[in-house]
């Protein structure tokens, strides 16, 4: 017969609270809801795993999935997310800044990012792709959303944001001419407004990448 928090005495609280990893404490009402938060947010990302990811693998689920921008041409490194049935849910890939201003060597850019609308799976991405690019060394992180998107699960992984960009009708630049249209005539990449979106990944020798 399973066994209720509400059924368990301090003693057991407390044992359960230390198996867990949490503070205990002799309030056996804060033990409980301690321990229902942590069952929560087990429950709540249950079913989903990080993992290595080829460029190949990534940028043809993006090229499937994405809503307007194809694949990017490169990258550096790719995770993502899947189900314990190894499905995929989703992908990032991370690459050189596309700003040559912001290309110092320590800083990467979120280039793509790509899901099948599983929840919580684009903070996951994001959390996912910042520490591993704190564990590279790297200090600062940037990504770019449309105008139009709130930015909703940037928050939710510590992003900052940092600049409104206005509407780019082309970007090419001196003789570097980059492709805009796929063989139909059709846009690659949208030419209106975006957002830009930061997050400092180390401060001072700290790692703050969540």
């Amino acid at each position: 017969m399973r066994v209720t928090l509400d059924e368990l005495n301090v003693a057991e609280l407390r044992a359960l609270c230390r198996q867990h990893k949490l503070p205990e404490t002799y309030d056996a009402d804060d033990m409980r809801d301690r321990l229902r938060q942590k069952q929560h947010k087990t429950t709540r990302n249950s079913g989903q795993h990080i993992r290595p990811c080829t460029l190949k693998e990534a940028r043809r689920y993006v090229n499937d999935t994405h809503r307007h921008n194809n694949a990017p041409q490169g990258g550096m490194f790719a995770a993502k997310l899947v189900d314990d049935h190894g499905q995929t849910l989703g992908v990032v890939i991370a690459g050189r800044p596309v700003a040559r201003a912001l290309d110092d060597g320590l800083t990467i850019e979120v280039t793509r990012l790509s899901t099948a609308g599983t929840r919580n799976a684009c903070s996951r991405l994001y959390a996912a792709v910042t520490r591993a690019a704190t564990a590279l060394g790297y200090e600062r992180a940037y990504t770019y959303t449309l105008a139009t998107e709130p930015g909703t699960s940037l928050k939710a992984a510590g992003w900052q944001h940092d600049a409104h960009l206005p509407p780019r009708p082309t970007w090419d630049a001196g003789e570097r001419h980059r492709v805009q249209q796929d063989l139909f005539g059709n846009e690659t990449r949208p030419a209106g407004p975006k957002q830009r979106w930061v997050k400092h990944l180390q401060r001072n020798g700290a790692n703050t990448a969540q």
